[in-house]
This record gives C-alpha cells, sequence and structure tokens, in this order.
C-alpha cells in the first residue's frame, strides 16, 4: 500500500508530466519548454485560507472583568467561539469578515445571529455591536475591553 509521501510524490510527477508536455509551445524543435517553478508551485499548493475563519491576532483566549466583578473569558477559534462566565458558559459558530465577526445562533438557547465589529488597539479587543442581538453573549461582548488571558 502507497503512504501518503508516495502519493504526493506520484501526483506530483503527473502535474509535472502534464505541465510538460500538454502545456508549453515546443519552440519549434520538439522538446517542451521547462515549466516554471510557479507552474508547479500553482497545480501542489494553496496559500489561501477558508473563507470566515478568524485571523490569527483574533484567535485566541481573552479575558475581562464585568461590572459585577466576574471574570468572562472568551475563546476564539478559526470558525467557533466559547464564552464563558463562573459556572455559565456558551458558544458556537463564528465567521470573520475583515473586521465584521457574525456570531451564529447557538445550541444554549440563543437562535439569534448577531454582529460585531472588532478591533484590536494595543493589545486590547473591543467589539462593537452591528445589530440586535437578544443572546446573553452580548452582556459579555459590548463595551468591554479584552485582554490576552496569560498563557
Amino acid at each position: 500500500m502507497a503512504t501518503a509521501r508516495c502519493r504526493f510524490l506520484l501526483v506530483a510527477g503527473i502535474v509535472l508530466a502534464l505541465t510538460t508536455s500538454c502545456g508549453e509551445d515546443d519552440g519549434g524543435d520538439g522538446s517542451a519548454a521547462e515549466p516554471t517553478t510557479e507552474d508547479t508551485m500553482a497545480a501542489t499548493t494553496s496559500t489561501t485560507e477558508p473563507e470566515g475563519v478568524a485571523p490569527e491576532e483574533l484567535q485566541g483566549e481573552w479575558v475581562t472583568t464585568l461590572a459585577s466583578g466576574e471574570i468572562a473569558e472568551l475563546q476564539i477559534g478559526g470558525n467557533y467561539y466559547r464564552i464563558k462566565r463562573e459556572q455559565a458558559q456558551g458558544g458556537g459558530h463564528l465567521e470573520v469578515d475583515g473586521d465584521t465577526m457574525t456570531f451564529a445562533p447557538n445550541d444554549t438557547g440563543c437562535d439569534a445571529t448577531g454582529e460585531y465589529t472588532w478591533s484590536i488597539t494595543d493589545g486590547s479587543l473591543t467589539m462593537t455591536m452591528l445589530n440586535h442581538d437578544p443572546c446573553v453573549r452580548k452582556d459579555m461582548l459590548v463595551d468591554k475591553v479584552y485582554t490576552r488571558k496569560d498563557g
């Protein structure tokens, strides 16, 4: 059975052979032009991130202190979020497009979508609500300043 590396090399070889034999003018002497590095790289790699993924600077664990004195923790991953406060927690799907975060309805009783803008200034994360978000998460997002949680 072929290993993943062998399958990759086989596919890369086929791509290289197709690029060499099918894609270029032979220059009149019957020999194919050499493929460029860009041709080979384009055929085997992708540098684009999936749509909606939170940028690296936004991902991680953040904390803030609420007016009640409770500590709220916000965890942001590629396409998810989790908010925790004392014994209560919730979370769900998250999409980020530029400076807009969209929190999807979640499994903790909130069936509404919330849209917020976000910014990080001097290491502090702030969010501003764009639409009416009836979910409890707004109480832990709006007018709060989050800082990175210590490792």
